[in-house]
């Protein structure tokens, strides 16, 4: 009888441990588990991808309301393109061979091998393709006639409505996109980059060498069907450092289950190639996701002035370099999001 008791007692406290007694994760446990992965690191997308927006007719107006004064942005006139004024910033160099050719709102990035051979990583509005990327490379000294790779995270035209500039201004690049945004870019009525073959899809595991630098694809489909990421390395300060590039974000918060459940696995799928590479930076195409405006110029400056600010400050580490648990944060918090927006919209994980 003793043992017996003993037995039993056991298996209640087994029963009762974490192991046996999970709780279901709730849509509130699942955001509050993002924002902490989020921290102060990736607030911008945790807002974007983990607070819905308001349903229509119920947001309260402020005392004072914000809409009723005039913000610093320029309006666009009619058929006209978005003032420069609105968007414009100077390139910058964030490392030995990695260039940021981006706008105030979105990104693209020049990694370059020690020939000046160089692969762009996404690219930009049409409208601002040949003023930031076109004349941002030879403003940093580098030659468009030697861009050998043109590859696009995602065929969304803030990001490849200029694919088709720099096709004509670059002759010797190959343009690559994620294999399912193909069909979408070819379906276009405007003008759109040109598919020649097999070398313009980027699968699954296709690594892109340039010399003595190279870049690997993941495929990542969600915020579309072809959305790709990147694993690279590129030098700072003579050493090399290891990079994970998240080729899109955004997504519906009344997706069906299918929709979600393809977009977490591409997230699980990427955290652990990421893992795996070792990557301890995190990049994307949006100022708003990882600050790069913001990054990239502080990197520049720490760059051009480093030894006066370490005399005054110490050790100043580049803004970008985050660490690895911080970089697989930002997938972490990703996970936790899309979860949450399925249980969301679906009511069950």
């Amino acid at each position: 009888m003793f043992k017996r008791s003993i037995l039993w007692g056991a298996l209640c406290a087994l029963i009762a441990s974490p192991a046996f007694a999970q709780t279901p994760p709730t849509v509130d446990s699942l955001v509050a588990s993002a924002r902490t992965y989020a921290g102060a690191d990736h607030g911008g997308t945790f807002k974007a991808v983990c607070v819905p927006p308001p349903a229509a007719g119920t947001q309260v107006v402020a005392t004072v309301n914000p809409a009723d004064y005039p913000n610093n942005i320029v309006p666009t006139p009619p058929g006209e393109t978005n003032p420069r004024v609105n968007w414009y910033a100077p390139p910058a160099q964030i490392a030995d061979n990695l260039y940021w050719l981006g706008t105030r709102n979105h990104s693209t990035y020049a990694l370059v091998n020690k020939l000046g051979e160089t692969i762009l990583i996404d690219g930009n509005f049409a409208y601002a393709t040949e003023d930031e990327i076109h004349n941002g490379l030879k403003y940093l000294g580098l030659n468009i006639n030697k861009v050998k790779y043109s590859i696009y995270g995602h065929a969304h035209g803030d990001h490849d409505g200029g694919a088709h500039l720099t096709e004509a201004a670059a002759p010797n690049a190959t343009i690559i996109y994620g294999e399912g945004d193909w069909p979408g870019v070819l379906a276009r009525t405007g003008p759109h980059a040109t598919r020649h073959g097999t070398e313009n899809d980027g699968w699954d595991g296709r690594v892109i060498t340039s010399r003595d630098t190279s870049l690997k694809i993941v495929t990542y489909p969600g915020h579309t069907p072809g959305t790709i990421s990147f694993l690279f390395e590129y030098m700072d300060g003579g050493k090399p450092v290891k990079a994970a590039y998240v080729g899109g974000t955004l997504f519906s918060f009344t997706g069906s289950a299918a929709f979600y459940d393809q977009y977490i696995a591409s997230v699980q799928k990427f955290a652990q190639a990421a893992a795996d590479f070792g990557a301890e930076v995190l990049f994307t195409n949006h100022h708003e996701y990882d600050l790069a405006f913001y990054r990239a110029h502080a990197a520049a400056n720490l760059r051009r002035h480093g030894s006066e600010m370490r005399a005054v400050n110490g050790d100043t580490p580049n803004p970008y370099h985050l660490g690895q648990r911080r970089t697989l944060n930002y997938l972490a918090m990703m996970e936790m999001c899309l979860k949450a927006a399925k249980l969301r919209a679906t009511g069950s994980l």
